[in-house]
This record gives C-alpha cells, structure tokens and sequence, in this order.
C-alpha cells in the first residue's frame, strides 16, 4: 500500500490549486467564527476594568471623606494637602489613565456631601460609566 502511495504522490513537489483555496476557505471559516468571539471578550475586559476602575474611585473618595469630612478632585486624592494622610490613589489615576488608552476617568463634580465621577471610553461598542457617593455604577 504505501509503495503503491509512493508510486502515485511520491514525484509530487508542492500543493494543488485547489488543496491551498481548501486550506484558505478553512481559516478564513475559523477566522470567522473567532475574531468576534475574541472582540466580545475584549469588550467585557474594558468594560469591567471601567466598573473596577470607578470602585476604586469610589472607595478613595470615601476615604477620603472619612478622614476630612468632604469630597476630592483626583489630584487631591493624589496628594492630600495635609501631608500626614497617605496618598488614596495612584500617580496613573490621578492623570485619569487606568493603564489603557481606551478609558479616562474623571471626579466631574464635588462638594463637601456628594461627588460624581466618570469613565469614558473611546470604543463607541463600549458605554461609559458614571457613580456617585451611593456607590451605583450606571451605563451611560
């Protein structure tokens, strides 16, 4: 048998025509069926790298507000003016970037009993986020 397969395919060089459109039609199926799957699982990643980014915000500013009696800008949570207190968050978040281009956070909007704050994407597939001092993270 595998001298009668020698006799037949053994003098061949390469592929056929039509073997490689074969080859070609099965990744082009398996691509198909993947580079969607695979851009959805991004999109869950950011999107919940937004939400646990927005907890951390979250969680500053209500220390934040434990220790000082009113809400902070990110620079402030940054580098509180009283020197004794420890920073509440990171030199990346307080330049609004949470290791990916794709998302900024912000604290839009702060006084002594409430703030707002926010992380946008620049995925237009990806919604934004916003919270306040209850804690809720909404889609925006």
């Amino acid at each position: 048998m595998i001298k009668r397969f020698m006799k037949k395919f053994g003098k061949r060089k390469g592929f056929s025509l039509v073997e490689l459109l074969i080859v070609i039609a099965i990744i082009g199926i398996i691509a198909t069926i993947a580079i969607p799957i695979l851009l959805g699982a991004r999109r869950n990643a950011i999107r919940e790298k937004a939400r646990n980014s927005l907890r951390s915000l979250i969680s500053a500013e209500q220390a934040y507000y434990a220790a000082n009696g009113t809400y902070a800008d990110l620079a402030e949570l940054r580098s509180p003016t009283d020197t004794a207190q420890a920073p509440y968050i990171d030199q990346q978040t307080a330049d609004g970037f949470v290791d990916d281009p794709e998302l900024t956070i912000a604290v839009d909007a702060f006084d002594v009993s409430t703030f707002e704050v926010s992380c946008t994407t620049t995925d237009a597939n990806i919604p934004d986020f916003e919270a306040t001092e209850t804690g809720e993270i909404t889609e925006v």
